[in-house]
């Protein structure tokens, strides 16, 4: 519930307004000179303030409480009010950071219309704020990966162009935040910033929220587009796009013009589309469910993010990022990981990707950050990493070591147990031989047996046929 401070010397004015105000569902608190003014500003500072011009009686009248908002920086939106203003009064109010200036007696339905507006306005700034703070953040990306370095470099030769630029991954990849690194790189990083989740919305406030119009409440909504003027759109799931919309996001990136719903005036706009989707976009195309023009406007620039587990080297730099940056916030005692936890955290295939290892670290943050300990060991971690296990026997030898002595059987296990483990630290023998807790030298000898055992046995079976 916005709150509204009207400032007026006349009482009965206050309490008309006041009632008139109420009954639109803000709440109102009233002052009638300059001192009651400046005690309200004490005790709660408003939303909007309504500032009648000539205040009788008191040492200061309107004008001067406006230069004192603006000495003193506070952003609140001011209407100017009197009952026998002059154009002069009117443009020196403006001039002195006044939002409006309207003469009394008002009509009530203009100044519901002026509040709505201002109030929209605020609520614009403050999520453009939001989003713009977001995008100084100065967490760097995470690139050592080759994967990842080859990405990069395509997504920051897509950034400085100001193209459309489409970009696909699988859940958790951080989509978003790669579509505002495109902002923060591009021309526009300045300019308006505006973020959509098309999945979050039915159809008919899909529309609304994108092109504007009348909002349930009767009130008149901008549209994103209108309001991302100048600056950048990130649409979220646009695969989940209506049909409908579709074909107006058509019109409007074919013409950089929107009609906007609120009085069917056609609005020129400059904006640049970053779109992002977890399917393919192509596969809802070959279905009809996305239109193949639409999809051809957007994809200027297609951008595929790699999966978690295509960034092998990227994971002990993320994982120890994640718990750095959640520690203070968890008061955790957690500062690193054991060379073991790495390596689960690399053999794991993460199908929830960057999202879940940092899901994961939180909980640990916050079931094992008050136990003193500063390293992350593997009892720490919860099972769901601890358990896997790998399918092993995936070419037919499980059916044949039904068939086989124990000794036999053994042996083919030792060398897939072996062979998947080596895989699994990047062919690293010495890391290996650690985990699975053999002598590295050890590890050598039984894996070199293992093979001219198994080979030479499968070549006895061959003469034999």
């Amino acid at each position: 519930m916005a709150h509204i401070l009207v400032v007026d010397d006349e009482q009965d004015i206050c309490q008309l307004v006041q009632g008139f105000l109420e009954d639109e569902g803000y709440r109102v608190s009233t002052a009638s000179s300059a001192s009651g003014f400046y005690s309200a500003l004490q005790q709660d500072l408003p939303d909007i303030i309504l500032l009648d011009i000539w205040l009788e009686g008191s040492d200061e009248d309107g004008l001067d409480l406006l230069s004192y908002l603006a000495e003193q920086s506070h952003s609140i939106p001011t209407i100017m009010m009197s009952g026998h203003g002059t154009i002069e009064t009117a443009v020196k109010a403006l001039q002195l950071g006044a939002h409006d200036f309207i003469e009394k007696p008002f009509n009530g339905a203009r100044l519901s219309v002026i509040l709505e507006r201002i109030l929209e306005m605020t609520a614009l700034k403050n999520e453009n704020e939001a989003l713009k703070r977001k995008l100084r953040d100065d967490t760097p990306i995470i690139a050592e990966s080759k994967t990842m370095q080859r990405f990069m470099d395509a997504l920051n030769k897509a950034a400085v162009l100001s193209v459309r630029v489409l970009l696909r991954g699988d859940l958790g990849t951080g989509k978003t935040v790669l579509a505002r690194q495109i902002v923060k790189s591009s021309p526009r990083a300045n300019a308006p910033l505006f973020v959509l989740d098309c999945a979050a919305h039915q159809e008919a406030e899909i529309n609304l929220l994108l092109f504007g119009g009348k909002s349930a409440s009767g009130g008149r909504r901008m549209g994103l587009f209108e309001r991302a003027n100048g600056g950048t759109a990130i649409l979220e799931n646009i695969d989940a796009l209506p049909s409908s919309t579709q074909e107006q996001l058509l019109k409007m990136l074919q013409s950089d013009r929107i009609v906007r719903g609120t009085d069917g005036a056609t609005v020129q706009v400059d904006v640049r589309v970053i779109a992002t989707s977890v399917r393919p976009l192509s596969e809802r195309v070959a279905v009809r469910e996305f239109r193949e023009d639409l999809y051809y406007r957007l994809a200027i620039v297609t951008l595929d993010i790699p999966p978690l587990t295509a960034r092998g080297e990227d994971m002990e730099p993320l994982a120890k990022q994640m718990l750095a940056r959640h520690q203070p916030v968890a008061h955790s005692s957690l500062e690193s990981f054991a060379p073991e936890t790495i390596d689960v955290f690399r053999s794991y295939r993460w199908p929830g990707n960057l999202r879940q290892l940092r899901n994961i670290i939180e909980g640990l943050h916050i079931m094992h950050g008050s136990s003193g300990e500063k390293e992350v060991t593997l009892a720490m971690l919860p099972p769901e990493l601890t358990n896997c296990s790998g399918a092993f026997f995936t070419d037919g030898r499980v059916h044949d070591m039904l068939n086989m002595r124990i000794r036999e059987a053994r042996q083919i296990f030792e060398q897939t147990y072996l062979t998947a483990q080596v895989t699994r630290f990047n062919g690293n023998i010495t890391r290996t031989a650690n985990f699975i807790g053999m002598e590295r030298s050890a590890l050598h000898r039984k894996m070199r047996y293992l093979s001219e055992t198994i080979e030479g046995r499968g070549a006895e079976d061959a003469d034999a046929l």
